[in-house]
């Protein structure tokens, strides 16, 4: 139970992490969707979105006891890969199934793929700011994206408050 409480508690620092990236993303795709903005200064929103990319891709390839926490139950190669200039989910589909006492399992698993479309989400962004185009068309999609992280994040704070409860009765 203990392993399983540090393991979704490195979770949800991993998932909070994100949400504050995201949350600049957000921000610069506001920006990227003011008409008075020059080429040079989407083009700049768009060289600063794809290095936020690759932040939210290293956060999700955060370990807990040299295992990659967002992978599912493949939990020792890195879940989220570059592949052709785009990231991928490389993890698996499958949850990470513990026993935390006799007879009672619990899935603590997150996969990487419930939240892989921020990275296309963020590259459709750069793509239009990087054709001079407003980012603002693209803000619906990413705040569905970031509703998506905060529903990942309640479900895994309901999972630590259950092995708190079980802990606490042991």
């Amino acid at each position: 139970m203990e392993e399983g409480l540090g393991w979704l508690d490195t979770v949800d620092a991993a998932l909070s992490q994100i949400s504050e990236v995201m949350q600049i993303v957000r921000e610069k795709t506001i920006a990227g969707g003011n008409g008075a903005y020059s080429e040079t200064e989407r083009y700049a929103i768009a060289k600063h979105l794809e290095q936020l990319n690759e932040q939210i891709m290293q956060i999700g390839n955060t370990s807990y006891d040299g295992r990659y926490i967002f992978g599912g139950d493949k939990t020792t190669e890195p879940p989220f890969i570059k592949d052709n200039n785009k990231i991928k989910y490389n993890g698996s589909e499958n949850g990470l199934i513990k026993e935390m006492s006799f007879g009672v399992t619990m899935d603590i698993g997150i996969k990487g793929k419930d939240f892989e479309n921020i990275f296309s989400i963020i590259d459709n962004i750069v793509n239009r700011l990087n054709n001079n185009e407003s980012s603002a068309d693209e803000l619906k999609n990413l705040d569905s994206a970031f509703d998506n992280l905060l529903r990942i994040r309640a479900e895994v704070g309901a999972k630590q408050k259950r092995l708190e409860d079980m802990l606490q009765k042991k």
